[in-house]
């Protein structure tokens, strides 16, 4: 049986970067809107995203090892990296609080 959590990270654009080193601390990988392998501009809105965004769904995610893992990197601007989880049966994204 699935068990889905949908989530969005989002750093600030000079983080990039280190989206990596989270991806090589955790399971899962993360792929950005702006990825080279997705058509330029795919989502909605007139103009090109100004910030880093990284949607995804999981299924049995472990939310506590994702946290710990993004509290692991160092971030450029910590100040900016921000997580929001769906867990399955709910009907709104939250704002986790990451701590950094």
């Amino acid at each position: 049986m699935s068990v889905v959590t949908n989530v969005i990270f989002k750093t600030s654009t000079g983080d990039r970067a280190r989206i990596s080193k989270l991806n090589r601390a955790f399971d899962h990988k993360f792929v950005s809107c702006d990825d080279e392998s997705l058509s330029r501009g795919w989502y909605a809105g007139t103009k090109m995203l100004e910030c880093a965004i990284y949607p995804g769904a999981f299924n049995h995610l472990d939310l506590n090892a994702l946290i710990g893992a993004i509290r692991a990197v160092e971030w450029d601007d910590p100040g900016a990296v921000q997580l929001f989880a769906q867990e399955q049966e709910q009907d709104r994204l939250r704002e986790i609080d990451l701590g950094l």
